[in-house]
């Protein structure tokens, strides 16, 4: 996992109104390369290159436990986590910020 500023990505406007405790639990486990967050992050681009402007992240993350069932060491997509993984895909691709809906805080 490559390194990258805690504070700031805490700090960023895609974690914004995110649930701290669910914040902070996910990119202790980003950090730790103990997240399936690659293929999240693929799959939601291969969202987008069919043209797609609005995806979900629940949906997404189904698509990564279909793939990642048989083998947990790359780890497990906690329903608490999902959207986290969409929040890290809109830090590390600000382009598509808006691929994503985020409601509140509850997230």
């Amino acid at each position: 996992m490559e390194d990258f500023d805690l504070e700031m990505v805490k700090n960023h406007e895609a974690f914004k109104n995110a649930n701290p405790r669910h914040r902070d639990n996910f990119l202790k486990l980003y950090s730790q390369g103990k997240t399936p967050y690659q293929l999240f992050e693929e799959f939601t681009l291969k969202a987008i290159r069919t043209g797609r402007d609005k995806y979900g992240a629940k949906a997404i993350a189904e698509l990564v436990r279909w793939h990642t069932w048989k083998n947990e060491k790359k780890g497990k997509v906690q329903n608490s986590h999902i959207t986290m993984y969409a929040r890290m895909f809109c830090y590390n691709h600000p382009e598509y910020s808006d691929f994503f809906s985020f409601r509140g805080s509850n997230g």
